[in-house]
């Protein structure tokens, strides 16, 4: 007990020594708080110095946790890239064997829009077996499934135009992507109507109807709807209509008021639009 005593004895001697040390050097304005400051520092520097090499040691373990992680996600990189480039070579390989038949534009229309005109054309991809990631016209990209038709919409055009497609990347379907393809089939448009609401002015807007119903077990964050209105054969009117949040198995009514249309259709043409071979169009990963 005495030997403790005596240490501590010791210990609090040095740290006198220390501040009269400091007394003694330090400038003629050194505060008391700043004397308390420096006392303190003396009487916590072993804990000080611990602190500092746990943090050292600690910020060396994060350091050493991002290499590791950036070198992981470096190889599985370049894992992927091996991947895609090989794809791609394949893709190349197989169109040279066996290339796929050329995008149809099926039938351009020409809508008038105000001093010009709107064209819209029906194009279609006749391959089973390849899919157009992506294509160009009139400076934008899409993409068309195999096996099926869009509308594509050009704006504000003189009506000697015609719709060029451009760009076109092809890509084969896999097997194990085949049941993709079965997904928006069994997207249907059902119980269609063209009817006429009256205004308080007495003047007449053509209203369409129809129910979109998702047959489907897939839910989509958006579906594109193009939407065309024929009298015959002649389209009379077309527009973009955009669902958002579409569940597996629901049914969903949509109503589209139109604007400046005189004549009256006889019926309406609609093709839903959406890139199944994209994962993130899906509200929960199927696949």
């Amino acid at each position: 007990m005495g030997e403790h005593i005596y240490i501590l004895t010791e210990i609090n001697s040095l740290v006198k020594l220390k501040l009269l040390s400091i007394i003694i050097h330090m400038p003629e304005n050194f505060t008391l708080k700043q004397l308390e400051r420096a006392k303190w520092f003396l009487e916590h520097k072993k804990q000080l110095k611990t602190a500092l090499i746990w943090a050292l040691i600690i910020l060396n373990i994060i350091l050493w946790g991002i290499s590791i992680y950036l070198l992981v996600n470096y190889i599985k990189g370049e894992g992927e890239y091996e991947k895609m480039i090989k794809e791609l070579a394949e893709s190349e390989i197989e169109i040279q064997r066996n290339p796929p038949e050329e995008l149809l534009i099926l039938k351009e229309f020409f809508l008038p829009n105000k001093t010009k005109y709107d064209l819209i054309a029906l194009i279609e991809n006749p391959n089973e077996n390849w899919f157009v990631k992506e294509f160009e016209y009139d400076s934008k990209k899409s993409f068309i499934l195999p096996n099926s038709q869009r509308y594509l919409r050009v704006v504000g055009i003189e009506k000697s135009a015609h719709l060029t497609l451009g760009g076109i990347s092809w890509q084969r379907v896999k097997s194990e992507e085949r049941k993709l393809l079965e997904i928006l089939p069994q997207v249907k448009i059902e119980d269609q109507n063209i009817s006429f609401l009256e205004l308080e002015n007495k003047e007449k807007v053509l209203k369409t109807s129809f129910t979109l119903n998702n047959q489907s077990v897939y839910s989509f964050w958006e579906m594109n709807l193009g939407v065309a209105l024929y009298k015959g054969k002649e389209m009379i009117g077309f527009t973009n209509y955009l669902v958002s949040k579409l569940n597996g198995g629901e049914k969903r009514n949509i109503e589209i008021i139109w604007d400046k249309i005189n004549d009256v259709p006889t019926h309406i043409g609609v093709l839903p639009e959406v890139n199944v071979f994209d994962p993130n169009v899906f509200m929960t990963k199927k696949y």
